[in-house]
């Protein structure tokens, strides 16, 4: 039944793949029964009903911002009125903890459904904007826009699978369930000592700590979920117990960037070795904790380790007023970002979340306030301190907005440039009369990172 390549995205493709991520994240791969494929079915015929109707209310918010201006602050209160009442966060919750690698292809079937419900109004209401969107607020607060009063079936089905689900990842997935230990500080190597100890660090792992970041949501990474100390013999010691690691030798026989593990870490898919001019890091895919999979990135103490906690710190909003301009390069009511995730447009303040531990950039939700309701991004650039924060929908009532502009806006606020540090910066020995220049690890580490272009 998991065979299957998807060539246009529907909520039966996404059913399958429900199944089949449910079965291929046990540790038995055990198949799915009937019953599963057939919850699985009505759990997504039961979320694609509830999703229409959400998607309906956004869209119509969209379409007031957009043609019926004056109209815009009741209809956005109505449409977070309607939010409370359905407790549509919770359902939210609910979907989401089903599975998480599926989370961006139900938010692509939300988003079909939105784009669908936008262009219908757009066709057919322009001329009657604003009598339609002054009839919203009633509209959502009637019977008929009641989740709870005419989906309670729906509902109860979708709560079901989430129950199904749950109790079957409890049931087959294995924890590691040891207790976490403090490991005594090991010193980290020179990058001569490596050397001098024939160590390629682009395959062989150096003998010091690593300290392990999970790909999650979150905004804390001052402490890593756990470190990993590598012995010279193969042998290893983590946070969780201790095994063995090893290299994967390519079909050739040659070396490979690939480990493999025993013992408490050899619950996972894949890990791989990375090294530059900061350091060593290796990944650990799906490693289970806690009853939760991640993917790790453990990174080498000292300057590797550094680059990342400093990759983090560019993704993390700093305090201050950032200047805001609409996509008309108007000028709009400054923001500024206060201490505790808090944050100021003129008198009004309001909180934030702020998710920086997954991706590229940081996600922000602005949970009350004035932009309740909005979502934007965060980044600093580390030569320049230039710090961005990019709406990409502002969902709350923002006064100075004129109806010329679209949902869209960017702040910015200047920093100081920060730098990283280097691995292996011990004074260069002076290359042999005739050699031709520096050769071996080190210069080929460099290669290696100029070429790639990082």
């Amino acid at each position: 039944m998991c065979s299957i390549k998807v060539f246009r995205f529907n909520q039966h493709v996404v059913a399958t793949l429900l199944v089949c991520a449910l079965m291929f994240s046990t540790t038995s791969h055990a198949q799915s029964d009937a019953g599963l494929e057939q919850r699985a079915q009505s759990f997504m015929t039961s979320l694609q009903d509830v999703l229409k109707i959400n998607s309906f209310v956004d869209a119509n918010v969209r379409f007031c911002f957009d043609y019926a201006e004056d109209t815009v602050a009741l209809v956005q209160q109505a449409a977070n009125q309607w939010r409370v009442a359905n407790d549509i966060e919770n359902l939210n919750t609910i979907i989401s903890s089903v599975n998480e690698r599926l989370n961006n292809s139900i938010d692509k079937l939300q988003r079909e459904f939105y784009l669908e419900n936008l262009e219908l109004l757009e066709a057919r209401a322009v001329a009657q904007a604003t009598g339609w969107c002054q009839q919203l607020p009633e509209l959502f607060q009637s019977e008929n826009m009641s989740l709870k009063r005419n989906f309670s079936h729906e509902l109860q089905l979708i709560a079901d699978f989430h129950d199904v689900v749950v109790t079957k990842q409890r049931s087959e997935f294995r924890t590691i369930a040891l207790a976490r230990q403090v490991l005594p500080s090991i010193a980290n190597p020179s990058f001569q000592s490596v050397r001098a100890a024939g160590i390629n660090p682009n395959y062989g792992l150096i003998a010091t700590e690593f300290r392990c970041y999970a790909e999650r949501p979150g905004s804390d990474y001052n402490v890593p979920d756990f470190v990993i100390q590598i012995q010279a013999d193969g042998n290893y010691q983590s946070s969780y117990g201790r095994g063995r690691y090893d290299s994967v030798l390519d079909d050739d026989e040659t070396e490979s960037r690939e480990l493999t593990w025993t013992g408490v870490l050899a619950e996972f898919s894949s890990s791989y070795i990375s090294f530059n001019q900061y350091g060593q890091k290796f990944s650990i895919n799906s490693l289970r904790l806690d009853n939760r999979s991640y993917d790790y990135e453990c990174y080498q103490q000292g300057p590797r380790e550094d680059v990342a906690l400093i990759g983090f710190r560019l993704k993390d909003p700093q305090i201050g007023r950032y200047v805001c301009r609409d996509p008309d390069g108007e000028t709009q009511t400054p923001i500024d970002l206060l201490s505790g995730r808090r944050y100021g447009v003129g008198e009004q303040k309001g909180l934030y979340t702020v998710d920086l531990r997954d991706g590229g950039r940081s996600d922000i939700e602005f949970t009350s306030g004035p932009l309740e309701g909005s979502d934007a991004s965060f980044f600093e650039g580390l030569d320049t301190g230039f710090r961005t924060l990019s709406f990409r929908e502002v969902k709350g009532y923002f006064p100075s907005f004129n109806s010329t502009s679209s949902l869209s806006m960017t702040c910015s606020n200047v920093g100081e440039a920060l730098s990283y540090p280097i691995y292996g910066n011990e004074a260069v020995p002076v290359p042999p009369v005739g050699s031709g220049g520096l050769s071996g690890l080190y210069a080929e580490a460099v290669s290696s990172w100029t070429g790639n272009g990082y």
